[in-house]
């Protein structure tokens, strides 16, 4: 594709027109600053209309300059006779030789691709001589972002929410969104770990019949988020088992009574009881550490003496947990 170097006024620009824009937005002071003591080093790349031009690539480079009081900039000029396709995908190129585009960038990129192809595989193979691959699973899902709303891109672009927790928050209501929204922007879990508390949330929700919204402004989680004595990690372990007994109350009552019981055993640090998994079976097991001959048989006699204590035949009778 040809172009031709030109020194154009920036007014002869139509900055309104956004048909090609890629980049998301952000501040352009330190790229103005770099262009008032450094120059251009890389001019816009524009197209010729009858009556002006269009930006093609360099938004950004081209408010930069127009903020410093630049009257006119060097740029690359396309043909009016190239094709809006084609001219997409010189903006495409550019900006993925000159930076890493983020998932939001992506997402513009493939929605506005998209546009110009009716037949998906046609769709694909543009996709992919343009280096995004042709994993159509993938590419389905980056296409969603530019759906979701401002907050939930914004959580993308700050790293707080990961691509597959915004999509899955980004299918609730609105009344829903903005509370998980606050609940991850306040403790940054990790992917792992928002993944458990929105299942624990969705399932909560629906064994209750209670919207999303009200189970996580339920006063129990208020409580942990607003405790000012708990540090980043206090909270979400607190509201990891706050939500796991929401969900669980049931199960999460055999174990706070499992080790009330066991707490009153007095067991040395070196042998553990250990409850059935989720005391869905009756098997109780014992773990014992020992150093010595002398220390296995002290563990020994602490064993034997289990078999008169009122707290272990509690714990191991058929209504332990009752």
């Amino acid at each position: 594709m040809q172009f031709e170097a030109k020194t154009v006024s920036i007014d002869s620009i139509d900055i309104e027109d956004t048909s090609f824009k890629i980049s998301t937005p952000k501040q352009i002071d330190e790229l103005a600053h770099s262009i008032e003591r450094t120059g251009l080093l890389t001019p816009p790349i524009i197209k010729a209309l009858h009556n002006g031009y269009i930006i093609i690539s360099g938004f950004h480079r081209l408010y930069a300059c127009k903020k410093i009081g630049w009257k006119n900039i060097e740029s690359r000029i396309i043909s009016p006779d190239v094709k809006d396709v084609d001219c997409l995908k010189v903006a495409i190129l550019d900006n993925a030789y000159n930076r890493q585009m983020n998932l939001i960038e992506k997402s513009i990129v493939l929605t506005k691709l998209a546009s110009f192809y009716s037949a998906e595989d046609e769709f694909i193979t543009n996709v992919n001589e343009i280096g995004f691959g042709d994993n159509l699973n993938y590419i389905k899902k980056l296409l969603k972002l530019t759906t979701l709303i401002p907050e939930l891109q914004h959580g993308i672009l700050s790293g707080v929410t990961p691509m597959t927790i915004a999509l899955e928050i980004g299918t609730y209501d609105k009344e829903s969104m903005f509370p998980i929204l606050r609940l991850f922007e306040g403790l940054h879990p990790t992917l792992n770990q928002q993944k458990e508390i929105l299942t624990l949330i969705r399932e909560t929700s629906k064994i209750r019949n209670s919207s999303i919204e009200n189970i996580v402004k339920d006063q129990q989680i208020l409580d942990i988020m607003n405790n000012p004595d708990f540090s980043r990690v206090q909270k979400i372990k607190e509201l990891r088992v706050c939500l796991h007994k929401m969900r669980y109350p049931h199960i999460s009552r055999h174990y706070d009574r499992f080790n009330v019981l066991t707490h009153r055993l007095k067991l040395p640090e070196k042998i553990k009881l250990i409850p059935p998994e989720n005391f869905e079976d009756i098997g109780f097991s014992m773990s014992m550490k020992f150093d010595s001959l002398q220390e296995f048989e002290s563990c020994l006699k602490v064993l034997t003496s289990l078999s008169d204590s009122l707290e272990f035949k509690t714990i191991i009778s058929n209504d332990s947990a009752a």
